[in-house]
């Protein structure tokens, strides 16, 4: 399974998400949806599923504005 934390400011939130930076709008939000599905508490058991859709949140407000 992908591992979202540590996060730092330093890592690339791109890469993190596994899009381009050149990725549009749309391409971000199906990514942050992928994610979502991955590390949502409701699926994902690990002690840290919370703090892990967190980090997919913030980026996904970072990137796309909202």
């Amino acid at each position: 399974m992908q591992r979202l934390l540590p996060y730092t400011p330093e890592r690339d939130a791109y890469r993190l998400l596994g899009v381009a930076s050149t990725a549009t709008a749309d391409e971000i939000a199906a990514a942050c949806r992928r994610l979502s599905r991955t590390f949502h508490p409701d699926r994902n058991r690990s002690p840290r599923a919370t703090e892990e859709m967190q980090v997919v949140n913030v980026v996904r407000t970072v990137l796309t504005d909202t």
